[in-house]
């Protein structure tokens, strides 16, 4: 157990449950909701002498390679398709009965998994995601109260660890467009996001970006993934091209995504996964919402910080570059502010 893994450790199921054994946890979110579960998952892990996770193919795989899990697959294998149907014969049950104890993370309070789980692994327990609507909490907290067993305890705010061939290949890349540590700020953007709705428009991302660049000398960072279509890629591709001190990284690994943005001095993007993990990675992070409710999404993160355009609300378009640009400088001014102190 590492020392991260022992500060988050407050419980297993109750106090006369052993703390050691096998722990299977299936949670099929997406990026930035396997993260907003990581305050619980991190408090699982810690309490356990093996985990098992069970998930999306690139998210299980981020959350192993950073020591959130010792073994993985993924929840859309063939091996889990007959839980759906109330069976746990074969080779599913077989798998399962390794196990001393089990957590569902699901938005369904009647999920076919729950009573599929419990018959094979007897101690388990469901996760619900999402608060029910009269319950005004983060998901987060929600979450970990759940494993916890009632509220009354605030959730920690684990970092994830890069692993240190990802922040090798992660400076590789900043090196190679021209970025020197110690010398230059680098700030990542990421105008992308599952919802159209929940991204600011691209033309107040490269107006915010050539401000912070020509003000703030900074190097940028854009990065894109398979959220983002062509036309916006290329667009962006365009913007950085035609700039010095500019870098755009399309479909890194996770990982290595994460590594790149733990070298930041800011973030700024969406509610998306990458905004999440920014946070999780403990930087400085600028999220824009309005769509969504931050008060129960925003990225779980001491240095995460949030900018509503008034929730609700259909688009980010109102928000003007001058409120966003404003957040940005004064995240810059102190960064630099501390460089001076240090140099």
């Amino acid at each position: 157990m590492t020392a991260r893994h022992a500060i988050l450790y407050f419980f297993l199921m109750d106090e006369n449950q052993p703390v050691r054994g096998r722990t299977f946890i299936h949670h099929d979110g997406a990026l930035g909701d396997m993260l907003l579960s990581l305050p619980c998952i991190g408090a699982i892990r810690a309490g356990a002498g093996h985990v098992h996770l069970a998930g999306r193919s690139d998210v299980v795989k981020l959350m192993k390679e950073t020591g959130y899990a010792d073994g993985i697959s993924f929840a859309d294998s063939v091996l889990y398709s007959p839980l759906y149907a109330a069976s746990t014969e074969g080779k599913t049950g077989e798998f399962l009965a390794q196990f001393d104890r089990a957590f569902l993370f699901t938005s369904r309070g009647d999920s076919p998994l729950a009573a599929s789980l419990g018959r094979v692994i007897p101690c388990m327990r469901t996760i619900l995601t999402i608060p029910p609507a009269d319950v005004r909490k983060h998901v987060a907290e929600f979450r970990f109260e759940q494993a916890w067993g009632g509220s009354g305890r605030e959730h920690p705010y684990p970092v994830l660890e890069i692993p240190p061939a990802s922040v090798a290949r992660a400076e590789d890349l900043l090196a190679g467009a021209g970025y020197k540590r110690g010398r230059d700020r680098l700030v990542a953007i990421h105008p992308g996001s599952g919802g159209r709705k929940k991204c600011w428009p691209l033309e107040s991302y490269f107006a915010l970006a050539e401000r912070v660049r020509q003000e703030h000398g900074t190097f940028l960072l854009f990065l894109s993934g398979p959220a983002e279509d062509t036309e916006k890629r290329e667009r962006i591709r365009d913007f950085v091209r035609s700039r010095d001190r500019s870098l755009l990284i399309p479909g890194e690994e996770l990982v290595v995504v994460a590594a790149l943005l733990s070298s930041c001095t800011l973030y700024i993007g969406n509610d998306s996964g990458v905004t999440h993990l920014a946070a999780a990675v403990g930087g400085e992070c600028i999220a824009l919402f309005g769509p969504t409710d931050p008060y129960l999404w925003r990225p779980v993160g001491l240095r995460a910080q949030v900018i509503d355009a008034g929730y609700p609300c259909d688009s980010l378009s109102s928000l003007p570059v001058d409120e966003v640009y404003t957040r940005v400088a004064a995240v810059l001014g102190s960064s630099q502010f501390r460089a001076s102190i240090l140099q």
